[in-house]
């Protein structure tokens, strides 16, 4: 089987627990490349900070941000926005249950709360270009939200070390039925227009690149990554993801911090 496309998640996945691409991630990912595979960056993160990953591995490789929302390739502009309504229903929600929600677009992120100044978005930022910059806003109400959002904000995430909270409040955003709610991780759930995942947008850019599902490669460790290990022709799943992700994948590779990504290449790119 030859593969012309792989699809990789960054956190838990392809990044370490430092967030940052460990070198041996980087050595196969070339490797790849160099037999002519293209790589996607598939993340929950927004896309210009997605992007900065890229000078690690080459400006061929390609982003989709905000979970599967929006990604550029050549003239295509793939983007999927929340609603005002939607932004309205998240944020009561979020209020109600006292949690931090983060409102983000490709380029922008406005917080109910006060936003870190060691987040690592203001980190990534000082290596950013004016252009290439994310514009973070705190404390923000929800008619500053409302005000400021342009149709440019594409997903939700909430959290919080409540879990519990956290839970209810998924639980009863997802009895609307008016959006996609997955978590990425067990204290938090993000939420974007209904009718998007990873998954969905993979197959965008599978359409777009000429790719068969049999001829792509998708990693990735939870919830929101399943979409897309469900698409791909071989669907590999983190040694670190929970027990339902790895039952239905394909294939279970190491962990995070031990590399996981390289070893699976390795082993399915001889």
């Amino acid at each position: 089987m030859k593969y012309k496309l792989i699809c990789i998640d960054m956190d838990g996945t392809l990044l370490n627990n430092k967030f940052t691409i460990p070198d041996e991630n980087i050595r196969a990912l070339k490797e790849a490349m160099e037999k002519g595979v293209k790589i996607a960056l598939v993340t929950g993160r927004p896309f210009n900070i997605a992007s900065y990953f890229k000078r690690f591995l080459g400006d061929d490789v390609l982003t989709v941000g905000t979970n599967g929302t929006y990604y550029k390739y050549g003239e295509v502009l793939y983007k999927k926005t929340l609603s005002a309504d939607e932004i309205e229903t998240i944020y009561n929600i979020v209020e109600k249950h006292k949690l931090t929600a983060y409102f983000k677009g490709h380029n922008i992120v406005l917080s109910n709360e006060k936003i870190p100044e060691n987040h690592q978005y203001k980190m990534i930022d000082t290596y950013l270009n004016d252009e290439e910059k994310m514009n973070l806003f705190d404390n923000c109400s929800l008619q500053f939200t409302l005000e400021n959002h342009n149709e440019n904000i594409c997903k939700c995430i909430v959290f919080s070390d409540d879990t519990e909270a956290v839970n209810k409040a998924k639980q009863e955003l997802k009895q609307y039925n008016i959006l996609e709610v997955v978590s990425s991780h067990v204290n938090n759930f993000e939420a974007m227009q209904l009718g998007t995942s990873k998954g969905i947008a993979v197959k965008s850019l599978c359409d777009n690149l000429n790719v068969k599902p049999e001829e792509l490669i998708c990693i990735g460790d939870n919830e929101n990554d399943l979409s897309m290990l469900q698409f791909a022709g071989l669907g590999i799943a983190m040694g670190n993801a929970p027990e339902e992700i790895k039952l239905q994948a394909d294939y279970v590779t190491d962990n995070n911090v031990n590399c996981g990504v390289a070893k699976a290449l390795d082993l399915f790119l001889k």
